[in-house]
């Protein structure tokens, strides 16, 4: 043929024929090859373009057809009894709509795993009813536009890979009754949709690159091999059903979003760079060591509400963090799980921490700067140190450890323990800053410095074992303390002072009292320093300001010369603890037993 087209309109049958149609200049049909399959079928063999020359279709059908090139198409395509894609061909389809129409199992296969389908608004349609239409192993279909079905019925089973990734953010929507994915389907620019259809069962990897996944069908069946990741910057996940289960979520920078009422429900998880959770929850179920691995230099910015629960094992690595982002306030929520810091690291939460259950410890640091909540018994004694400032309301905590320092803070509301607080005995610190302090019936510290900061009052009056204490109170202020010496100063008082140790006693840096009234439940003074078995010793200066209502030490022996009391208006009292104890006024020594001896210089 030397000029003119040939379009086909009846059928070129191919089914027995040895040699591929090549529809290109050099092929079956001469000089400019096949202009159009116009109403016209391809049936069986392999067809090729040699030349690069267009499929270009009106309504025209490939039944049984081998595709052996790349090869561009154009217009829209009836397929009957499968597709083959062979030697590494790519197919772009374009805008055009390719409609399988054959009953029971279609299968589009990639005889060499590296075959592609490319589409720029175009569709692969099911137009069969009852169908099963399967993307084969190692076939990648790409673009934007659309995998779908007309018909009721219908299932589309992914075993390679879709990958929606218009370079203009184009959506690249997958939607049958039941869409079963085994393989991967993943968003790289582009968006991935489920369109609010059908079922979802997902036994292999959803993934969002630098693209979104919307993960939106009516139904979800999770699987148990099911991934789910955003693992580059600019990957998002967003959540379109109420609960969504998955085997294995992996975030790299990447973004899970829900719309205020999802939940993800995580058995494997593996964390890592700077992650957004927004308006999702994030449940940990039975997540173990091995499933979810080290949160290696990961964070989380959570934003409108969103909240992790965690029921498994997680471990807080390299500076692990959960910070409030935008929006309505979000939660880290230790339900019955296990967490644990890891050693030289810090884990900083910067939104609501709610220990309702489990155990949360480590060896790592721990800092909360947002909302804490603690059920009794969840948290460890072990952290290197836990620094927690509570931005609302009452801090209350039930118990907690570290090897070196505990930091509480109410920012604006009352601090309540009520469990027991240690660094170990005569180790460590222990700061307490709030409006007001309290110790409940089983609260109790343990460390080697307490320091208090009040602007009202504090009551310690729990079994606590403190070495030094420090303290600047607004108000009142009681101190119960078990240890063998305790050391006091600096002190100011706006209001009264109770020390009372069980062991002795060191003023070794300067306490001033300024509060005029009495010690609520005490004696009718405004401070008292007690021994119960101990030593007395002052080393520094007690300051009454005018109006205070006395002072009282307390002890069967006294050491008062390295000091001075100054109490311009007011009595000072000196009373020995045992009532069989005998005093002895300008006594030389202090070696007589059973007798306080006070000496006229310490008068």
């Amino acid at each position: 043929r030397t000029g003119g087209v040939v379009n086909l309109t009846g059928v070129l049958d191919n089914t027995a024929a040895l040699a591929a149609v090549d529809i290109g200049s050099g092929g079956t049909f001469g000089l400019g090859g096949l202009a159009a399959i116009n109403g016209g079928t391809i049936k069986g063999g392999t067809l090729i373009s040699t030349g690069g020359t267009a499929l270009n279709s009106i309504n025209g059908t490939l039944d049984g057809i081998i595709i052996g090139s790349n090869l561009v198409a154009t217009g829209n395509v009836n397929v009957l009894n499968n597709l083959t894609l062979n030697a590494a061909s790519n197919l772009n389809i374009g805008n055009g709509i390719w409609s399988f129409n054959t009953p029971g199992v279609q299968t589009i296969t990639a005889t060499t795993s590296t075959e592609s389908i490319t589409l720029a608004g175009g569709a692969l349609r099911q137009n069969a009813a009852l169908q099963t239409l399967i993307l084969g192993t190692g076939l990648t279909v790409s673009g934007y536009g659309f995998i779908d079905s007309n018909l009721a019925g219908n299932t589309i089973a992914n075993n390679g890979t879709i990958n929606a990734n218009g370079l203009q953010g184009e959506t690249l929507y997958v939607s049958s009754d039941t869409v079963n994915n085994a393989g991967t389907i993943t968003s790289a620019r582009g968006t991935l949709s489920f369109a609010g259809k059908g079922t979802l069962n997902n036994s292999g990897t959803l993934s969002a690159t630098t693209g979104t996944m919307n993960i939106n069908p009516v139904a979800w069946g999770g699987g148990a091999a099911s991934t789910i990741s955003a693992v580059t910057a600019g990957g998002v996940l967003k959540l379109g059903l109420p609960v969504l289960d998955t085997s294995t979520l992996n975030l790299t920078d990447g973004i899970l979003m829900g719309g205020g009422a999802n939940t993800l429900n995580v058995t494997g998880m593996a964390l890592s760079g700077s992650n957004v959770l927004d308006g999702a929850t994030l449940n940990t179920v039975a997540l173990s060591t091995t499933t979810q691995g080290a949160l290696a230099a990961s964070a989380f910015r959570m934003n409108n509400g969103a909240a992790i629960s965690n029921n498994g094992t997680w471990n807080m690595t390299n500076g692990s963090a959960f910070k409030q982002g935008t929006g309505t306030a979000t939660s880290f929520t230790n339900s019955a799980g296990t967490v644990t810091v890891a050693a030289g690291t810090a884990s900083y939460i910067g939104t609501t921490l709610n220990l309702a259950g489990g155990v949360f410890s480590g060896t790592g640091a721990l800092l909360v700067n947002g909302s804490f909540q603690q059920a009794p018994a969840t948290m460890g004694t072990t952290f290197s140190s836990i620094d927690i400032t509570q931005t609302t309301g009452a801090l209350t905590v039930e118990g907690m450890g570290a090897t070196s320092a505990i930091n509480l803070t109410s920012a604006t509301g009352a601090l309540n323990i009520n469990g027991a607080i240690s660094t170990g005995a005569g180790l460590g610190s222990v700061g307490l800053t709030s409006s007001s302090i309290g110790e409940g019936v089983s609260g109790s510290i343990t460390t080697g410095s307490l320091t208090v900061n009040s602007t009202s009052s504090a009551g310690l009056k729990g079994a606590n074992a403190v070495s030094s204490f420090t303290a600047n109170a607004g108000l009142d202020l009681w101190l119960n303390n078990t240890a063998a010496l305790l050391t006091l100063g600096p002190i100011n008082m706006g209001g009264t002072l109770a020390i009372v140790n069980a062991g002795s006693l060191t003023v070794a840096s300067p306490i001033v009292i300024n509060g005029a009234g009495t010690i609520p439940g005490g004696p009718a003074v405004s401070g008292i320093l007690q021994s119960s078995g101990g030593l007395i010793t002052n080393n520094s200066s007690i300051t009454l300001s005018s109006g205070v209502n006395g002072f009282m030490l307390t002890a069967d022996k006294m050491a008062l010369a390295g000091g001075t009391i100054s109490a311009p208006t007011s009595m000072v009292a000196l009373n020995t603890w045992n009532t069989t104890t005998l005093t002895d006024l300008g006594s030389t020594t202090d070696l007589a037993a059973g007798t306080l001896e006070i000496s006229q210089a310490e008068l």
